[in-house]
């Protein structure tokens, strides 16, 4: 909360609403940072040479600490998801509050005493949970804000006692998914025996029956690669204080205020907790010197997954499959460690560089689409207020995103009003939980969907679907014959300049919208001859291109085609 005179000006809506951006206020919120084409591709090379610089002093730190010769890339794959993300979050706080500050003249800042806060997780998943965690953040913002070094500037400290404290651990979450954990389970009976494997698969979007296949195709007895508990002893704050003073001074103030604290701020498991991790690693029993390494997912949060991927990779090839959209187009994808640390990427559509490999969107591999044009639904697929773990603002642009399209539904004719499937974003009991409750008060006869249940029944039984994000549903859709716009109000801000004709052709075709109003008026024009406009010569062969650029279909049996690429690649 930040105070200008006797008037106040909020950083964010969050500091007020707790997500109820329905309500109306005549307070002042800054407009927010970062949200240009030219910010977010200044701001990525920023954060990206913050990023290089310390994982290559961590690199020797942690082998030092640690007993370990691991290159800087193996250690990126370890800590590089947790590390590029804690840059980026610290990089967009400060440069909000500093902007802000600066721009409004702000005289008085409100903040909270912080000195004996713990900001550190347990597991890399643990910076995600706390993004969200108002407390955590209010905190991290007022460490910031007392280290900018702004002049002229008065700090009102108020006093919190700490109630948060991420609870965060992979094992925890995968055992949620009963269906995989009961699964490992039988298959680590058949696997007693450390068969000698030379390609491990794990969570690759393909699926737990065409994984199994995948292994029997390569004459391996199929198995999951399942967690163990992890045991984690205190935080060490002496040995994080003197593992902090071996860092290299820095001129950049933003790299210098990360240096103070990132020893302070890391997990556990990548310090008081490693040797457990590395330990239980070399008792589950995982494939020993296996040739090839594949993934599309584990690289985020499966800690020993990533140990086990650090330790192989100086012998195995490691291979990611694309996780979603964005590869490639995006500004913001540049620096991403699973893209940088991997020998191969697996690329949806059209190879963007030396090491990208084309093959399919993974996601249709198991998916059926029957598609009847003769269905009256338009199935709406909504996005919810993602991770503000970029350098550019979101929270404002999703408030306006929000109030824009309530106001989108209120102005459509009743005869598509009717129509209309308001699908939840699987997590918004989390991110936006007063959104149910409105949309259902606003409109008491609209179908809502919690978004739990499966997106392919619903798309089965509409005879269009809008996604009001660019979402890798749309990507999947792109090339079927079921009608499918796309809105995102700030896409052309994210993408880059060599993959701006292609969207702005999408624009032009009326695929895509930039605003509500639009889609309204297209929705109006055309719902009638949807289908026909869909398989229209111009839009089919726009689709097409799309399709070949950034989502491809797989073609014939998508087993055999993975399969083939992996076995060239062993």
């Amino acid at each position: 909360k930040i105070c200008k005179d006797k008037n106040k000006i909020y950083l964010d809506f969050n500091c007020i609403f707790n997500s109820k951006y329905l309500n109306s206020i005549d307070e002042k919120i800054f407009e927010g940072y970062g949200n240009t084409n030219e910010l977010i591709k200044s701001d990525s090379v920023i954060v990206g040479k913050i990023y290089n610089q310390i994982i290559q002093e961590l690199c020797k730190i942690l082998n030092k600490n640690h007993s370990e010769k691991f290159s800087v890339r193996q250690w990126e794959v370890l800590i590089g998801t947790w590390l590029f993300s804690y840059v980026k979050t610290f990089y967009f706080r400060a440069k909000s509050l500093d902007t802000c500050i600066r721009k409004e003249n702000v005289e008085t800042v409100k903040i909270s005493e912080f000195s004996n806060y713990d900001f550190s997780t347990a597991e890399t998943g643990g910076i995600f949970e706390c993004m969200w965690n108002n407390e955590w953040d209010l905190m991290f913002k007022s460490r910031i804000i007392k280290n900018l070094e702004i002049k002229n500037v008065n700090l009102e400290v108020i006093n919190i006692n700490q109630t948060f404290k991420s609870k965060y651990k992979f094992f925890e979450a995968f055992k949620k998914n009963k269906k995989k954990y009961y699964a490992s389970k039988i298959l680590d009976l058949f696997n007693i025996i450390n068969f000698k494997q030379k390609i491990v698969i794990d969570n690759t979007y393909l699926g737990l029956k065409n994984e199994a296949l995948l292994q029997v195709f390569n004459k391996q007895f199929p198995r999951i690669l399942a967690p163990k508990k992890l045991n984690y002893p205190k935080k060490n704050l002496q040995l994080r204080k003197e593992l902090s003073s071996l860092l290299k001074a820095s001129n950049s103030i933003f790299e210098k205020i990360i240096k103070k604290f990132i020893f302070d701020d890391i997990p556990l498991v990548h310090l008081e907790g490693y040797q457990d991790l590395k330990k239980t690693v070399q008792k589950n029993n995982w494939p020993n010197n296996p040739r090839l390494i594949f993934t599309s997912n584990s690289f985020y949060f499966d800690e020993q997954f990533k140990y086990y991927v650090a330790k192989s990779i100086p012998k195995a090839k490691y291979i990611v499959g694309q996780h979603g959209n964005g590869y490639g187009e995006y500004i913001t994808h540049d620096y991403l460690p699973e893209y940088r640390t991997c020998d191969y990427f697996l690329a949806w559509g059209k190879p963007k560089n030396k090491k990208d490999i084309s093959t399919f969107n993974f996601i249709l591999a198991n998916k059926k689409i029957n598609y009847n044009f003769k269905n009256k639904k338009i199935l709406m697929v909504n996005r919810t207020l993602g991770y503000p773990v970029e350098t550019f603002e979101k929270i404002q642009s999703f408030k306006k995103h929000y109030v824009d399209k309530i106001s989108f539904l209120k102005n459509l004719n009743k005869s598509l009003q009717t129509k209309i499937i308001y699908r939840l974003h699987h997590t918004h009991n989390f991110r936006t939980p007063n959104e149910e409750g409105e949309i259902r008060s606003i409109f008491p006869s609209m179908e809502v969907d919690d978004g739990k249940s499966d997106l392919y029944r619903l798309i089965n039984k509409s005879n269009l679907v809008v996604f009001t994000y660019y979402s890798t549903g749309f990507l999947e859709l792109i090339s079927s014959d079921v009608p499918s716009l796309c809105l995102q109000e700030n896409i052309l801000n994210l993408i880059k300049d060599e993959y701006k004709n292609l969207f702005y052709q999408m624009i032009d075709a009326k695929i895509l919208f930039l605003n509500f109003k639009d889609l309204e008026i297209f929705l109006e024009k055309n719902y009638i001859e949807i289908h026909n406009w869909w398989m229209s010569d111009r839009i089919r062969i726009l689709r097409n291109q799309i399709s070949s650029l950034l989502s491809k279909k797989p073609k014939g049996s998508a087993l055999s085609e993975v399969n083939k690429i992996l076995n060239n690649l062993k």
